[in-house]
C-alpha cells in the first residue's frame, strides 16, 4: 500500500469524529469575567479603552463597559453596575488569571 502520506493522513481524519463535551450550568450559579481592550475613536482621537465582560454561562447574557484601565477601582464598579444590570448576584464568578481580583 504506497500512497502519498497526504493521501493517507487524509484517510487517517476521516476515520475520527470530532469530539466535544457540552458544556451545562444550573441557572445563577456561574458567570465568567475577563478584561479585554479595543482601540477606539474618542474626539477625534484614537484611544485604548479596557473593556469589563462579564457572561452568565446559563442565560448567556452578557454585560459589557469600558474604563480607561484595569485598576481595581474599574474592576469593582464593573461588578456593581454588571450585578445592578443583572438584578442578581450569581453565587460564583470565575476568573481567568486575573491580578485585580487577587
Amino acid at each position: 500500500m504506497n500512497q502519498p502520506f497526504a493521501a493517507m493522513l487524509d484517510n487517517c481524519e476521516s476515520l475520527h469524529q470530532k469530539a466535544y463535551v457540552p458544556l451545562e450550568f444550573p441557572p445563577g450559579k456561574f458567570t465568567q469575567f475577563d478584561w479585554g481592550e479595543v482601540d477606539i475613536l474618542l474626539f477625534g482621537k484614537q484611544v485604548t479603552v479596557q473593556v469589563f465582560c462579564l457572561r452568565c454561562t446559563y442565560s448567556r447574557k452578557i454585560f459589557v463597559q469600558t474604563f480607561f484601565h484595569q485598576k481595581q477601582e474599574a474592576f469593582l464598579q464593573g461588578h456593581a453596575n454588571a450585578f445592578e444590570f443583572l438584578g442578581a448576584v450569581p453565587q460564583t464568578i470565575v476568573y481567568d488569571n486575573l491580578k485585580t481580583a487577587v
